[in-house]
């Protein structure tokens, strides 16, 4: 049997998508700590690091 190779390139999205999923709409995952932050926070409260904005 053959295993496909992983598709990147709608990973932002799949990923974006399984965060909604995941934590709500409201809620995002800090990409450099992990923690549970809201979206359309500028800066991660738990690890101070300036979050990148996704873009459709």
């Amino acid at each position: 049997m053959t295993e496909k190779a992983p598709n990147n390139t709608n990973s932002k999205s799949k990923d974006f998508i399984d965060q909604k999923i995941q934590y709500g709409e409201s809620q995002i995952s800090c990409f450099a700590c992990g923690e549970k932050i809201k979206e359309g926070t500028k800066i991660c409260p738990y690890c101070n690091t300036k979050q990148e904005s996704i873009t459709s």
